[in-house]
């Protein structure tokens, strides 16, 4: 469901993680079912659906509350706040991330430099949305340098639109 959904495969990408979901319910296994609803939340999003993805990514982050899934926990937080700002509610938005960025990392660290890519993109975003194109750039300079760190190409992509999109505006 994942790679269809990055193929742009979306319809099929759905029911694949509809139909992984709905195993998840049937055998009680509440660890995947929290994946698979972060996933079909980040799914909606790409399709432009954030009210969609909101429902799911609330719906992920409740139960990895009930499991103390941090990196669930983490990542559905920054996805609600980027549905927020999809939605268009920029204060909403700014008060989760800023949540988030004030609380402890995690102690993964796999979790914590992925969580702290994806918080850098978010705040960028909302940077931009607030009209500080100067401050999305400056989070997007420091996400490009921790992807090419790291070696994580998908994550220097969405740095480098973010990057452009902020020098647009400072253009």
């Amino acid at each position: 469901g994942k790679a269809a959904c990055c193929l742009g495969d979306y319809g099929r990408a759905l029911r694949l993680l509809g139909d992984g979901r709905d195993l998840t319910e049937r055998i009680g296994d509440r660890a995947w079912n929290t994946r698979l609803l972060n996933t079909l939340g980040w799914c909606h999003a790409e399709i432009g659906d954030p009210a969609g993805a909101r429902v799911h990514n609330q719906c992920a982050a409740n139960v990895a509350r009930e499991l103390g899934d941090m990196e669930i926990i983490v990542n559905a937080g920054i996805n609600l706040s980027l549905n927020q700002l999809a939605l268009g509610d920029v204060a909403q938005a700014q008060d989760g991330l800023e949540a988030l960025a004030a609380a402890p990392p995690p102690d993964f660290p796999f979790m914590r430099w992925r969580y702290s890519m994806h918080l850098e993109d978010a705040l960028g975003r909302v940077a931009l949305a607030q009209g500080d194109p100067a401050r999305a750039l400056a989070r997007a300079e420091r996400e490009i340098e921790a992807a090419r760190r790291h070696a994580a190409a998908k994550l220097e992509a969405r740095a480098l639109v973010l990057r452009v999109q902020a020098l647009a505006v400072l253009e």
